[in-house]
């Protein structure tokens, strides 16, 4: 009998994965990464040509696709963003890197969870799934990234 599920140590992988980057590129660049991440869900979700470039048949090859094409539009607005998100930001602090570490973490989640077809690649278990309750679920883990985001 495992104590720990994989689905904590998955979690908790990308939460340090989202703190470590805060913390050494700063708080402009872990900024600019949860906006492109809002973005990236609106322009995947509205993109007209999701369809015609996912070119791979299979679950694990579509779902590899389909990342592939949210990737390139975070990407894209990573960039972006990251010409016009400058400023006095570069703070080295680990409480603050550690908080929008967990923002991050908390949207990446839930794009898991609402947006990509990851189900192939990963699938969490029921206890996670319970964290995620619908629409009702999905505002809440849109909207607390913001909220932290705002207080930070």
């Amino acid at each position: 009998m495992m104590i720990f599920p994989i689905d904590v140590f998955v979690i908790i992988g990308i939460f340090i994965f989202c703190t470590l980057f805060t913390f050494f590129l700063g708080k402009s660049k872990g900024v600019s990464l949860l906006l492109s991440l809002f973005g990236a869900i609106l322009l995947f979700q509205t993109f007209p040509f999701v369809k015609n470039l996912t070119v791979l048949t299979g679950a694990v090859p579509l779902a590899l696709n389909t990342l592939a094409i949210f990737l390139a539009f975070t990407a894209f607005l990573y960039f972006t963003l990251n010409r016009y998100i400058v400023g006095d930001f570069f703070e080295a602090k680990f409480f603050k890197s550690a908080i929008l570490g967990l923002a991050i973490t908390a949207l990446v989640l839930a794009i898991m969870h609402f947006v990509l077809p990851v189900d192939a690649l990963y699938n969490f278990g029921p206890k996670v799934d319970t964290w995620f309750g619908g629409n009702f679920g999905l505002f809440w883990w849109i909207a607390i990234p913001l909220g932290i985001l705002f207080f930070i």
